[in-house]
């Protein structure tokens, strides 16, 4: 479940950039969908899915779906109306939603609330939205009709094509109508670069050149079917941009950028010592990490010629066996609370959940 959970937020991002940097609304409701198939109960999910909808109604060429937008149907009474709108404005409200886009969407609901509440602006949309069904339904084109057909010609062409079918093995007939209903308008592809699926439109993008929309690199766009888990396809995304190492000096856990630093001699933050970042879990409680930050080297005090042998051998022999020291995690306290993280409120420990 918690990977789930996982490829659920991914999911709720994607849709995210796409409803409000894209504008690609059709794409935005793929992700929120796949999002509430992946974890149906995922913090925000409901109100990034009232966004979609709000979004999509109010995207109509030549006047926005009023009553889409409240997601209402149109012999709605006043009470249904209000009711529906009281719901959409705790969900979109910009103080309550947290997502981009939010303070558009709840505008959009207020100008359909303003519409709709009023008996005569109601009525005068609703003649409006009629007339303009009426004219679609007149200028659908109609099929053309066929000629009339000598009986006897017909007869021969209908004797001919049950010669044909005869001749034909029944299981071609079965392959190509298997072949059409499998072939669909979109495929899966996966990125060469950072090994991450994505889904683009087969007329436009198969076996051509297309950007990554996670990592932007250029790859070649060849169909690949995902792993298949339970019947249902299992998309994994890319490994996080950031990852975490222990310096080999002070033994202290540290976030670096995946594509700068992994595997590469990099400075320590916190003293300033060269390592080669390798990638290290941290240790797990509960299920989630805990970064232990390990102090700082004690500084030496200024005692009396009598008392130098005794401080000396009170001395640590390595910087983290004095973890328990008060002197010392203070001082590894100080220095943590200057590289700009959140206050810790015991300074006995330090530890930092992701």
């Amino acid at each position: 479940m918690d990977c789930n959970k996982e490829e659920a937020r991914r999911a709720i991002k994607i849709a995210e950039r796409k409803l409000t940097t894209e504008k690609d609304y059709n794409g935005a409701k793929r992700f929120a969908s796949k999002a509430k198939t992946l974890y149906p109960t995922l913090e925000g999910l409901e109100q990034i899915s009232a966004m979609v909808d709000v979004y999509i109604s109010a995207s109509n060429k030549t006047e926005s779906d009023w009553y889409g937008i409240l997601s209402v149907d149109p012999l709605a009474d006043e009470d249904a109306l209000k009711k529906q709108y009281k719901k959409l404005a705790l969900l979109l409200h910009p103080d309550k939603n947290r997502f981009d886009g939010a303070e558009g969407a709840f505008k959009l609901v207020l100008d359909a609330w303003s519409l709709l509440s009023d008996k005569d602006k109601r009525v005068a949309y609703d003649q409006k939205r009629k007339r303009k069904e009426a004219k679609e339904k007149k200028s659908e084109p109609k099929p053309p009709a066929s000629p009339a057909e000598n009986p006897k010609r017909a007869e021969r062409r209908f004797q001919k094509q049950e010669k044909r079918t005869r001749q034909e093995p029944a299981g071609k007939e079965k392959e190509a109508s298997s072949k059409k209903k499998k072939v669909s308008s979109t495929f899966w592809t996966m990125c060469t670069h950072c090994s991450t699926y994505s889904e683009h439109v087969r007329a436009y993008y198969l076996d051509k050149t297309s950007l990554c929309p996670f990592c932007h690199g250029v790859f070649v766009a060849t169909e690949k079917f995902p792993e298949m888990v339970n019947g249902k396809p299992f998309i994994r995304f890319a490994p996080p941009r950031t990852f975490w190492t222990m310096c080999t000096h002070c033994s202290t856990y540290s976030e670096h950028v995946r594509a700068d630093h992994l595997d590469k001699s990099s400075p320590c933050p916190f003293c300033h010592g060269v390592f080669v970042a390798t990638e290290k879990f941290p240790e797990m409680v509960n299920g989630k990490p805990f970064i232990r930050f390990a102090p700082p080297p004690p500084k030496p005090q200024a005692t009396t010629s009598g008392s130098t042998s005794d401080t000396q051998n009170s001395m640590p022999k390595t910087p983290c066996s004095r973890f328990d020291d008060l002197n010392s995690t203070h001082e590894a306290y100080r220095l943590f609370s200057r590289s700009g993280r959140t206050s810790v409120k015991n300074p006995e420990f330090f530890c930092m959940f992701l």
